[in-house]
């Protein structure tokens, strides 16, 4: 999350080295995730990083890689919010590198206790799903907008 703003830097630095019809920009696939996918595997409930989603998918891409014993449960203390949360965390996650060790003294945002490589396989497939939809919903947009 805190290298988004460093990858768009780069593309738009890269912007006029490339030919008119090539475009660079960072995506997240969790912008493209329906409010079901956030409801079942993100946001602030089940958390953002190293959490069940994140770790399933990597049990399920290379389980040697995950020790299941060092799983732990940690949530930042975020104060209960008045306002959409995606401003408040810009500010704060943006910011601070490193700020997800800021925010947990484990780096762990969620619970990743029950992950699984067949939970993985899952959140594996929503993020090829909500990637492909962020990707076409930019697509149209381009499409949409008239030459300059």
């Amino acid at each position: 999350y805190d290298n988004t703003y460093a990858i768009a830097y780069a593309c738009a630095n890269a912007a006029d080295k490339l030919s008119r019809d090539v475009k660079a920009f960072p995506v997240n696939y969790w912008d493209g995730m329906t409010a079901e996918d956030v409801a079942e595997w993100s946001g602030l409930a089940n958390g953002l990083h190293a959490n069940l989603g994140e770790t399933s998918a990597v049990l399920a891409i290379n389980p040697s890689l995950v020790d299941m014993e060092r799983a732990n449960v940690e949530f930042p203390p975020f104060p209960e919010y008045t306002v959409n949360t995606g401003a408040v965390h810009t500010a704060f996650f943006f910011t601070s590198p490193g700020s997800v060790y800021w925010a947990t003294k484990s780096g762990t945002w969620g619970d990743p206790r029950q992950s699984t490589a067949e939970k993985g396989e899952r959140y594996l497939e929503v993020a090829v799903r909500s990637t492909l939809a962020v990707l076409e919903n930019i697509d149209k947009t381009f499409d949409a907008m008239p030459p300059r």
